[in-house]
């Protein structure tokens, strides 16, 4: 697939891309569908070793307007907490606070020393070096929760995408305000070449395999709320 396309400008990006299509033709490559080689080399499985988690925007001001706001509020810590058990590198954006609000309180106990950076592009990717501190965790692929799933989200995973990132959105854990908005937007996600999953699917994709420590760990988190 090739590295991400940071700090390129736009003359080398577009000699970048071109040279991608091109290699296309040979190798099944396409913006929309990745990677043919890349997948039967790695698969599309999401790998621990190679994965990150990004937090978009769950914040206290705008989180009450969201449809199913507490379910998916929850959904987005589980993933958080298992990330932090499973040692996935965390990102969190907040997108215009001084309007929005901060970003929730039990989303910020979870960060910890994650600091969420403050952009006013709805893409975080345009944000001024968010490329980069996505790029220095060297994993290729991008776990995402938050809102909204029309907006933020989705600016935010055609970026990566386009960037070489394979971006996998737990649809439990995004959301709108607008339940029509939220069924779009996944819709076109997934035609961009984003992959749909749930927090649990990923998790236990992530952790792999029972009978350890980290598994119990997982189980626990997993069924307390249930």
């Amino acid at each position: 697939m090739g590295r991400p396309m940071v700090g390129l400008g736009p003359a080398a990006r577009a000699y970048r891309r071109g040279a991608q299509f091109a290699r296309g033709w040979a190798t099944g490559y396409t913006p929309v569908l990745g990677s043919v080689r890349h997948r039967w080399e790695f698969g599309m499985r999401l790998r621990r070793d190679r994965a990150q988690l990004l937090v978009i925007d769950l914040q206290e001001k705008l989180l009450p307007k969201i449809h199913r706001h507490e379910s998916v509020l929850a959904s987005a810590g589980r993933m958080l907490q298992a990330a932090r058990i499973l040692g996935l590198p965390l990102l969190a954006t907040e997108q215009y606070p001084k309007g929005l609000g901060r970003t929730h309180l039990s989303i910020t106990s979870l960060l910890r020393e994650v600091k969420p950076v403050e952009k006013l592009h709805f893409s975080c990717f345009r944000h001024e070096g968010f490329g980069r501190l996505l790029a220095r965790q060297d994993r290729q692929q991008v776990i995402v929760v938050g809102i909204e799933t029309h907006i933020c989200v989705l600016q935010t995973t055609l970026d990566l995408l386009e960037n070489g990132f394979e971006v996998f959105i737990c649809a439990d854990a995004v959301g709108s305000r607008c339940p029509f908005d939220y069924e779009v937007a996944v819709q076109r996600l997934r035609l961009a070449g984003a992959t749909i999953t749930t927090t649990e699917a990923a998790i236990f994709e992530l952790l792999d395999r029972a009978g350890t420590d980290t598994f119990r760990q997982i189980l626990k988190l997993i069924t307390q709320d249930q």
